[in-house]
């Protein structure tokens, strides 16, 4: 396709790999073949001594939860409805080892355990009491809401910003931290953060909104436990 401005171009159309389009990044206009510049070095910081960087290096730098998502389920979580279950696309967010997940303001709706995280963190957009349409809601119903378990290389070592909230199923445990003696896995959480987390909710026969045992070296600033029949915390 030559020699056509993007303005006049039909809607829907599609663009090739060779074809050429404008982008303008830290104030310049240039013009890029749709094969290449996603890894070119465009996008540049202000501050002194930064490097030019390609927007797919950038990109990598954080994963969103949203990038495993259909628009409807997107739709579903910004919206705080929680109608749409994303317990696999959560699944897979999380299973991204070695980076931090980001999970955007939103109700999350989970419907069964989500998979021990292998990722490095996972990181919200905080929550407000009384206020079921801010911050970062993981709304569960199944047993366990996250499991957290393992050593320095096995789960994530951040839990940060987000309210899990869970239902009156028995037996259920809204934050599992470092060794259940009932687990298959018996590890345990070590150098790991907890930070302005909130668990509530878990009100069945014999449930527990977290359960902590043997944690290695772990910090934990503004857990929050509220609304659940039991917790239990042992060193």
């Amino acid at each position: 396709m030559a020699n056509v401005k993007i303005s006049e171009l039909p809607t829907g159309t599609t663009l090739g790999s060779t074809d050429i389009v404008p982008v303008t990044a830290s104030g310049i206009t240039q013009k890029f073949a749709l094969s290449t510049w996603f890894s070119s070095p465009l996008l540049t910081q202000t501050q002194t001594s930064a490097v030019a960087r390609g927007y797919a290096s950038k990109a990598g730098d954080v994963v969103s939860a949203l990038d495993f998502m259909t628009p409807a389920q997107i739709a579903d979580v910004i919206g705080y409805t929680a109608l749409v279950d994303v317990t696999s696309a959560l699944n897979a967010a999380f299973a991204s080892v070695g980076k931090l997940v980001y999970c955007p303001a939103g109700n999350y709706k989970i419907t069964s355990n989500l998979t021990a995280p292998t990722c490095r963190g996972i990181i919200g957009e905080g929550w407000e009491d009384g206020n079921a349409t801010a911050g970062t809601l993981f709304s569960c119903s199944g047993t366990v809401g996250f499991d957290i378990r393992g050593s320095d290389w096995e789960g994530p070592q951040i839990l940060k910003d987000f309210y899990i909230g869970g239902t009156s199923i028995a037996s259920g445990v809204g934050l599992l931290i470092g060794n259940s003696a009932s687990a298959a896995n018996n590890y345990a959480w070590t150098d790991g953060v907890v930070s302005n987390v909130r668990v509530t909710g878990w009100t069945g026969t014999n449930a527990v909104g977290v359960y902590h045992r043997d944690s290695n070296f772990c910090n934990f600033y503004d857990l929050h436990i509220d609304n659940c029949n039991a917790w239990y915390w042992a060193s």
